[in-house]
């Protein structure tokens, strides 16, 4: 993940992506686990592992929409990655 950060600030993805579709900055430990930000936990940890099918505890709840909070931003920064390469082939195209 330090790689990967290394690589998207070559990019200057703060600018770029983060401050222009108002998202927040990853660090290393974004995409590695489930952080319970809301809650009163809030240095606990959740792995997704951790929270069984059809918990409907509060802090499964909140798991679960942290990992969609993840995945969606995970598909925005690869869309965002796949333009890029798509704007670098068309300029030396010609």
């Amino acid at each position: 993940m330090e790689d990967i950060i290394e690589k998207l600030r070559l990019l200057n993805y703060e600018i770029c992506f983060c401050q222009r579709y108002k998202k927040e900055i990853i660090t290393k430990f974004y995409f590695a686990c489930n952080l319970n930000l809301n809650s009163g936990l809030k240095n606990r940890i959740l792995s997704p592992s951790a929270v069984r099918p059809g918990d409907t505890s509060e802090e499964a709840l909140e798991a679960q929409k942290n990992t969609q909070n993840q995945f969606g931003l995970f598909y925005e920064l690869s869309y965002w990655l796949i333009n890029i390469i798509k704007q670098v082939k068309y300029h030396f195209r010609y």
